[in-house]
């Protein structure tokens, strides 16, 4: 009808947009059917919930469709949205372009913390840049505006979720548990779900991009045949101040708001699928990604946002070990709040380096290739 309208013949070069496709039934089939009768139509659909997948880049119905997910806004887009980038990297910004390098501005450091802070706690929205004091908006606009109308409105039903309620409770105890170890054995208990309603509500969740689950492998770095344990993260750190209260950074808690803000910088990315964690009996490691070839941990990370390892004699001996044993070669991260430099421990080379910067040096990287070292 639009191309009779306006006389648009069968190879115009047209672009249709489609918004909240998923009520429509079929989709994926009606899509496919206007693209074969219109073979220069390119169609471009966004969806709320039941995505056809969760990595960027997948390709599905006949490879015909290409999957794209639009992350959460990161931090380094929340600095430019706050006009704090260039007042904190401004050197770096105009001398060094796209050499790679990062340079931080003198004593610029906990200027940078305060902005994280305040991205985790309310940053994870346009909305809440824009509105309410200094940024900071009323916690009521996260949880009123996105994650209530996702829980409890008819895109739950769509997915067939009969009991939002019963939805609305696991999603709490996720979101207070950001960034911990769970299992369904576990999660069963708590919530009183049986196993099999209960990974249809975990797959709604992470199709309704509330919540991304990170799989876990094992001291070997070998992955699981069967995922009974992994980790939860929610896709916004700021949700969780929405559903409880803003969170101090000197809070012990606030080291999991930390890692799930590092987490959220990945979701946009394909490296996402290469994410995950490593415990056994007697250890853990936070953080690691797997080579797509070789299937080596290449990049380890320990989380320490408290600055424990160089206020005190521990030591970072878990992570250490399981690069010593699994890949010597793997790049190696502390993360802290406020030390940056080199050292070196058992042989292994460590990189210590603030959240905030590498959170903001991620998405800099301009090919989004979060796992490559940057330059000093």
């Amino acid at each position: 009808m639009f191309c009779r309208c306006y006389h648009h013949g069968p190879d115009a070069e047209i672009y249709v947009f489609f918004d909240e496709v998923q009520y429509a039934k079929d989709w994926e089939k009606s899509l496919l059917k206007l693209a074969k009768m219109r073979p220069k139509v390119k169609i471009v659909v966004a969806v709320s919930s039941g995505a056809p997948a969760i990595v960027s880049g997948t390709k599905v119905m006949e490879d015909r469709m290409e999957v794209f997910i639009l992350p959460p806004l990161t931090f380094l887009e929340f600095l430019r949205f706050r006009g704090s980038e260039e007042k904190l990297f401004v050197a770096s910004l105009n001398t060094e372009k796209n050499t790679g390098a990062m340079t931080l501005e003198p004593n610029a450091l906990p200027a940078l913390n305060q902005e994280f802070h305040r991205y985790v706690n309310f940053g994870g929205f346009l909305e809440g840049i824009l509105s309410g004091k200094d940024g900071v908006p009323a916690p009521a606009f996260v949880r009123d505006g996105v994650a209530d109308r996702v829980l409890h409105k008819d895109l739950a039903s769509l997915s067939g979720v009969n009991d939002p309620q019963e939805l609305n409770r696991l999603f709490g105890l996720l979101a207070f548990n950001t960034g911990r170890e769970v299992s369904m054995d576990d999660l069963a208990k708590a919530t009183n779900i049986a196993k099999n309603t209960l990974r249809k509500y975990l797959d709604y969740l992470e199709q309704a991009f509330l919540i991304r689950r990170i799989n876990r492998v094992d001291r070997d770095g070998k992955k699981f045949q069967r995922q009974v344990f992994f980790k939860v993260y929610l896709t916004r750190p700021c949700l969780y101040a929405a559903l409880f209260a803003p969170v101090p950074p000197s809070d012990q808690f606030f080291q999991r708001l930390a890692e799930t803000a590092l987490v959220s910088q990945w979701l946009g990315s394909t490296a996402i699928e290469n994410l995950y964690y490593a415990s056994w009996r007697g250890g853990e490691v936070d953080l690691l990604t797997l080579h797509p070839e070789t299937g080596k941990p290449d990049h380890v990370y320990d989380l320490d946002w408290p600055n424990t390892y160089v206020r005190t004699e521990t030591r970072p001996d878990q992570m250490v070990n399981f690069v010593r044993e699994n890949n010597p070669d793997a790049t190696s991260y502390v993360l802290t709040s406020t030390f940056a430099r080199s050292a070196t421990m058992k042989g292994i080379n460590l990189t210590l380096a603030p959240f905030a910067l590498y959170s903001y040096w991620i998405e800099r990287d301009s090919t989004l290739k979060a796992f490559h070292k940057p330059k000093k």
